[in-house]
């Protein structure tokens, strides 16, 4: 029961030791796997001083980085683990037991709760995949590669796109889903997140997934469905009537209502999943970071034609 834990690393010189011991402290068969993605810091050094095996990746990349170290593992489970997360103890043990009990299952995670407890991250934290704090397991159509175990026998030839930039261990997931595997959250399985967790930080991170998401629907069409046609119509119904707004008025009511279902969509979810400050601020977060997803997705669509 080997597990190989990969953890691409790519500048990473202020949180890559305290992953590196996570990982390391694991009570599990393992092989720790740190590919440099060719860093300009110390990231190198640090790790070297390490007992983990050092792989170095000269083509930048999150995808470029993941196929390296895979190219590189010899287990029969695959733990991706980023260079800014830390595992707490036992992690590993627990993801072992929740994937062994689910023969169709390819792969376990859990969320990445920030380091940081300032309020943009508590409400981001408080509803990641879509999933409220009273659900404690269920599948999903994706996790993130921040703290995932695999099977290796699900993963086979597979490799990450390295066309990509963001959304790619989601379109990963979609090809193994379409091999008839299954993926599963945890909530015993997360991890302490070392994330960026400003407001401009988290509206273009969801931009940047919101260009490739396109993309990956348009590759795998079976997995297209109402959702996609809502977001690709959004923003270029939003824009056309507030334009033609300018020309008949009373179109302005378009654009508003579309903004005011947003926003009272999230307060309903804010009411469900928090409290305190997060429950003031949870519908305007959460409806900026929505509107810089579905900006990113119609800018998608318009390079791909």
């Amino acid at each position: 029961m080997l597990i190989s834990f990969i953890i691409p690393a790519y500048n990473s010189e202020k949180t890559i030791a305290k992953c590196l011991e996570s990982v390391l402290a694991q009570d599990v068969k393992k092989e720790v796997i740190a590919v440099d993605n060719n860093s300009t810091d110390s990231t190198a050094k640090i790790i070297k001083k390490y007992n983990v095996k050092y792989v170095f990746e000269k083509k930048e990349g999150e995808p470029c980085a993941r196929n390296a170290g895979l190219n590189s593992a010899k287990g029969n489970y695959i733990a991706f683990v980023d260079s800014d997360v830390v595992l707490p103890a036992n992690w590993a043990k627990k993801a072992l037991d929740v994937i062994a009990s689910e023969k169709h299952v390819a792969g376990v995670g859990g969320l990445g709760l920030s380091a940081d407890k300032g309020v943009i991250s508590e409400v981001i934290g408080s509803r990641i995949y879509g999933i409220d704090k009273s659900v404690d397991r269920k599948y999903v159509d994706s996790l993130a590669t921040m703290n995932l175990l695999l099977r290796r026998e699900s993963i086979g030839n597979e490799r990450y796109d390295e066309s990509m930039v963001l959304g790619v261990d989601t379109e990963f997931n979609m090809r193994l889903r379409k091999k008839g595997w299954k993926m599963l959250f945890d909530r015993r399985l997360s991890v302490k997140h070392y994330h960026p967790t400003s407001m401009r930080g988290v509206m273009r991170k969801w931009y940047t997934y919101g260009k490739n998401y396109p993309y990956m629907c348009t590759k795998h069409r079976e997995f297209i469905g109402k959702g996609f046609f809502a977001k690709a119509l959004y923003m270029p119904l939003l824009i056309l009537s507030a334009a033609g707004s300018l020309l008949f008025q009373p179109l302005i009511v378009v654009p508003t209502l579309q903004i005011l279902a947003l926003f009272l969509f999230y307060s309903y979810i804010g009411i469900k999943v928090s409290k305190g400050r997060v429950l003031l601020t949870f519908p305007f977060i959460q409806t900026l970071k929505q509107l810089a997803h579905l900006w990113g997705v119609m800018t998608g669509l318009r390079r791909m034609f």
